[in-house]
């Protein structure tokens, strides 16, 4: 901590494009694919996430669930923030990536 008066304000935007980036991670999807919504609710975000899934040998459901809960800790750890609701909608469902054969 410092001794010299002021205050650090993130802007929405940055903080967007942090759960943005952050979703991308989580669910396996290219950043440019999800959109990001983040409402500031007292010293809590919420965040509202449209994304594309990978799947796995799993269930979309048990994919998503998986992901939001993968997305949660990571967006927190990145922000700073308290995180409150967290609404996620697939947009979208990719198979697994294959490796590539030479």
């Amino acid at each position: 901590m410092t001794d010299v008066p002021g205050a650090v304000t993130i802007a929405p935007r940055a903080l967007r494009a942090t759960v943005r980036a952050a979703a991308a991670e989580a669910f396996g999807a290219s950043a440019s694919d999800v959109r990001a919504e983040v409402l500031e609710r007292g010293r809590s975000l919420d965040i509202r996430i449209a994304t594309p899934i990978r799947l796995g040998p799993e269930t979309v459901q048990g994919a998503a669930e998986r992901s939001r809960a993968r997305l949660l800790e990571r967006a927190g750890v990145l922000t700073g923030a308290r995180l409150g609701r967290c609404e996620v909608r697939i947009t979208r469902c990719a198979p697994p990536a294959r490796p590539r054969v030479r």
